[in-house]
């Protein structure tokens, strides 16, 4: 019989960092387990809030708050969350800048305070495991349960590791990884390949019964946008500049993100600044997306598999957008662009997918892509785990 029946997950900083855990943590939750989830102070609100959404069919959580108060639960399953301190560490041009960065100094502190706040939060509630995310204020976690020798283990989302889960993955004893064939030594060593944990709502999606919000007065293929997060006005202008070429073809739905809508909506486009209902079934219905290539949201329309032209975020950390999309285009499921290419030359891009049967061919590579259950395999892993 299992004694210790809660589980530490740690991660935050954005929703890349805690959507994908919540797919295991709700597989702990329905067989009675208890969650900790540890996340960032700075992003507080953010991690909370997520939590909530994906957690909100389990009536028995919203009386967790005993945990915060510092009293453990010891009858029924449930979740909470705690927050600690955290930096992370930004690389200058030379090394000395780096080290007398102040920002640098600053976030090393906060670590240190970090790494205290982990260890008196794990010697108090004793998990059984941490599971980490990703996101700086994961490593301080496993600082801590490596001091304390409580076993840990990590998921890294995209295509290459950032450089939190470069410490993790010396830290932890195993680290999940989503994309196969790895470059890097230490997922060749120490990785186990799971691909990236999916939310159930985006898989095996029926329509049927199911009302849209929008509606169109003829008959055209459906454009979904997904700008909304990182680099959303850049993507949106590109749009804007070519939306009575798109309006020809399309009946398009734009998510434009907070306070960027610039176009009013007309019959044939629907500006709205958030999906926040039924995102998967308005992405299950639509015939192409034009998105960002984050990891999370690549294999959420990977398993819906719907066609995709990905647009990579420039500029980003590693380039890792860039990697996430080009894995699944090397197989002929999505097309991706760099957004100055995207921008200079968007009609004839758009053209040549229209007219060439371009959105067919792409549904029909994809019925043929089959992934693993990330979150299956890497709950069922770490349940073997626990005495």
């Amino acid at each position: 019989m299992v004694k210790n029946k809660l589980i530490c997950f740690a991660g935050g900083g954005s929703g890349g960092h805690v959507i994908p855990g919540t797919v295991i943590a709700r597989k702990f939750l329905k067989d009675g387990y208890s969650i900790l989830w540890i996340g960032s102070k700075k992003t507080r609100q953010l991690e909370k809030s997520i939590l909530e959404n994906e957690f909100s069919s389990w009536e028995n959580l919203s009386n967790s708050a005993s945990l915060e108060k510092g009293k453990k639960k010891e009858t029924e399953s449930g979740y909470n969350y705690l927050s600690i301190s955290s930096g992370k560490f930004r690389r200058k041009s030379s090394l000395i800048g780096s080290i007398f960065s102040i920002k640098n100094l600053i976030d090393i502190i906060n670590i240190f305070l970090g790494c205290l706040e982990s260890l008196f939060i794990l010697i108090r509630y004793k998990p059984a495991l941490i599971f980490s995310k990703g996101g700086f204020v994961s490593v301080p976690v496993l600082v801590a349960a490596r001091i304390l020798s409580i076993k840990r283990y990590t998921h890294e989302s995209d295509h290459s590791l950032g450089l939190a889960n470069k410490i993790n993955a010396k830290l932890s004893q195993k680290i999940f990884y989503s994309y196969p064939n790895p470059s890097e030594s230490i997922l060749k060593s120490r990785g186990i390949y799971s691909s990236n944990p999916v939310r159930d709502k985006f898989k095996n999606i029926s329509l049927e019964n199911f009302k849209t919000p929008f509606s169109f007065p003829l008959h055209k293929p459906v454009l979904l946008i997904l700008g909304g997060s990182l680099g959303a006005e850049n993507l949106n202008r590109i749009i804007y500049d070519n939306l009575a070429f798109l309006e020809e073809h399309f009946n398009i739905i734009h998510q434009c993100g907070k306070n960027k809508i610039k176009i009013k909506a007309n019959d044939f486009y629907k500006p709205v600044e958030f999906i926040f209902n039924d995102i998967e079934k308005i992405m299950a219905g639509a015939d192409l997306i034009i998105s960002r290539s984050g990891a999370n949201l690549v294999f959420e329309i990977m398993a819906l598999k719907k066609p995709a032209i990905f647009v990579p975020l420039e500029g980003g950390s590693r380039g890792e957008q860039m990697g996430n999309a080009l894995f699944f285009e090397q197989q002929g499921m999505c097309r991706v662009y760099e957004e100055s290419q995207f921008e200079s030359d968007f009609i004839s891009v758009m053209d040549s997918i229209i007219k060439s049967g371009e959105i067919k061919n792409l549904s029909e590579k994809l019925e043929k892509l089959s992934l693993p259950d990330a979150g299956e395999l890497i709950y069922t892993y770490l349940k073997k785990l626990i005495v």
